[in-house]
């Protein structure tokens, strides 16, 4: 491993607290996540400068790019030199000889990677891939941040996504893994297969006739739309499940209507 890239994850894990299990309180990293702006603008200007120089060192285009504007590595000491960088564009990281990439594919057969793409919102999906420093790092930055939305242990995740190469779902579920919450996959399906492939504890208590309405008329509903409603998302061990929270990765959409849910995250 190169000199640079020892360095740049040796400042990385410098700043890894609490990569097990959570700090007691809202917050999981109180250290940083309540970081104040003096003191994570210390912190980016100590990185900064191990960035561009392992970047510089590692990567054809990012090389380039400083060269052709008369950027050394070397002067680059603190954030107070970011506007002297060159802006890198989709298009630079989107070039099919991969030149910004900074390890080699010796790395990538060695220490494993794991291929995603984009969502392709404005345009066509990038693909690029996550090495296992990527992975581990992701994984707690992510449970950080849905652990400051709330979400905690004891709660159950249900995840409607199609498990291709979708990388926000894929985050999504690494940190749930890392919080320890229950993960209940169901991409590739529609409702009625949901509710049926979930767990007996999960679907409700109810026999073959749906329970009646306020009013005491039978819903016209199909049961298993019923049972969908109760399996998705968060459940309540007391009457039927309510949808605590609903969490939309990726381009802003509205939620459909007929979900009551206390909070939503996109």
């Amino acid at each position: 491993m190169s000199e640079s890239r020892q360095e740049w994850l040796d400042a990385l894990a410098r700043h890894v607290c609490h990569f097990e299990r959570p700090a007691d309180g809202p917050w999981w990293c109180p250290e940083y996540d309540r970081m104040a702006p003096e003191s994570l603008r210390q912190l980016h200007s100590e990185k900064l400068p191990l960035a561009v120089r392992y970047m510089y060192e590692q990567s054809p285009m990012y090389r380039h790019k400083l060269d052709e504007a008369g950027v050394d590595p070397a002067s680059i000491h603190s954030v107070d030199d970011l506007e002297r960088l060159p802006i890198v564009t989709k298009d630079d990281m989107s070039a099919p000889d991969g030149g910004y990439l900074a390890v080699d594919e010796d790395y990538w057969d060695r220490h494993g990677w794991m291929m995603f793409n984009t969502s392709g919102t404005t345009g066509l999906p990038r693909t690029f891939r996550y090495t296992d420093a990527d992975r581990r790092m992701w994984m707690w930055t992510d449970a950080r941040a849905l652990w400051a939305m709330g979400i905690r242990p004891g709660d159950r995740a249900l995840l409607c996504f199609g498990y291709g190469p979708h990388v926000a779902m894929w985050e999504m579920l690494y940190g749930l893994n890392r919080m320890t919450v229950p993960v209940i996959p169901s991409g590739g399906m529609d409702s009625r297969a949901r509710a049926a492939a979930q767990p007996p504890s999960f679907r409700g208590r109810s026999g073959t006739r749906l329970p009646p309405r306020a009013n005491g008329e039978a819903d016209p509903r199909p049961r298993w739309e019923t049972m969908a409603r109760r399996c998705f998302g968060w459940w309540s061990s007391r009457g039927p499940a309510w949808l605590r929270g609903a969490c939309q990765n990726g381009s802003p959409q509205r939620f459909g209507t007929g979900w009551t849910c206390a909070r939503t995250w996109s």
